[in-house]
């Protein structure tokens, strides 16, 4: 067992989901007037290590439950082929997630002691980490929403701890739902070749729930609508910067996987369907982030 492997394990590529959003939220910070980069920086520190724990305490719950045996694997989704594989410990997973959380924790607090705000952002980080793959993922329809908040209160948290001005918290939560909207849509895409797998370990994901390809993708565009309709929303009142609405031109592509998802059969047909969705919500994240600067 190599030490590559492991790093590999701790630093997935779905890490970006959770540090642009972070990164959006120290430039709205500076935008809106008001910037203290140190604690902005341990902010960021914090995300990125309490994104670590949840992945990695993830994957050991889904190995231990049988479900990665089940999956396929990608990128951004199917959990840990390394496991399944006996490339690394399951047990050093383990512990490797608790670390990374204990040191979040720490941070959360610490940034909680300055800033008694961030404490509600820091307990629904808490529960979802620890809680999600054996529990929350059991319940209907709870996985793309819990999803979505949590990464849209990565932003709204870092914003927050960077010294955001509070009087423009509600301009820039148009930014961050969209943000971690585009998350939940993302997941959906993703979700889909491990639908049979997650139904049969007990997973409820909305695309469990539906089951039909057509109704999945109703659903995606239905989240996507959403999003799209927040940064609209919110650069018509005036909340957002007008180079928001760039991200409207990745609308073509947001069609490209829905079709994709109506048209699945296999995953190696599927496999640019993921990264459209991949490429899309990245750039979406990345194209707000940018408004700001």
């Amino acid at each position: 067992m190599h030490l590559k492997e492991y790093v590999a394990e701790a630093l997935e590529p779905s890490l970006l989901f959770g540090i642009i959003p972070a990164v959006m939220g120290i430039a709205a910070a500076r935008y809106y007037g008001s910037l203290d980069i140190g604690y902005a920086a341990l902010a960021l520190v914090g995300v990125i290590l309490a994104h670590m724990s949840a992945n990695m305490i993830d994957d050991y719950v889904d190995f231990r439950s049988g479900l990665d045996k089940d999956t396929v694997k990608t990128k951004f989704s199917g959990g840990s082929g390394a496991m399944v594989e006996g490339r690394i410990s399951a047990n050093v997973v383990l512990l490797l997630g608790i670390l990374a959380f204990a040191f979040a924790l720490a941070v959360g607090a610490f940034l909680v002691n300055a800033d008694h705000a961030l404490l509600p952002i820091v307990v629904v980080g808490v529960v979802s980490v620890l809680l999600y793959a054996k529990y929350l993922a059991r319940i209907p329809f709870m996985s793309e929403p819990i999803t979505g908040l949590n990464f849209a209160l990565v932003a709204i948290g870092t914003y927050i701890a960077a010294g955001g001005n509070v009087g423009f918290l509600y301009s820039f939560a148009f930014a961050a739902f969209a943000s971690g909207i585009q998350v939940s849509a993302a997941i959906v895409a993703n979700y889909l070749p491990d639908m049979k797998a997650d139904r049969k370990h007990g997973r409820r994901s909305g695309v469990v729930m539906i089951g039909d390809k057509q109704g999945i993708a109703a659903y995606y565009l239905a989240i996507e609508a959403l999003a799209f309709g927040l940064i609209v929303a919110g650069v018509a009142f005036a909340r957002l910067p007008v180079g928001s609405l760039i991200a409207l031109l990745t609308l073509p592509l947001s069609l490209a996987v829905a079709c994709g998802i109506m048209k699945y059969k296999n995953q190696k047909a599927y496999g640019r369907t993921i990264g459209n969705s991949v490429i899309l919500e990245l750039g979406i994240m990345l194209i707000l982030a940018m408004a700001f600067v």
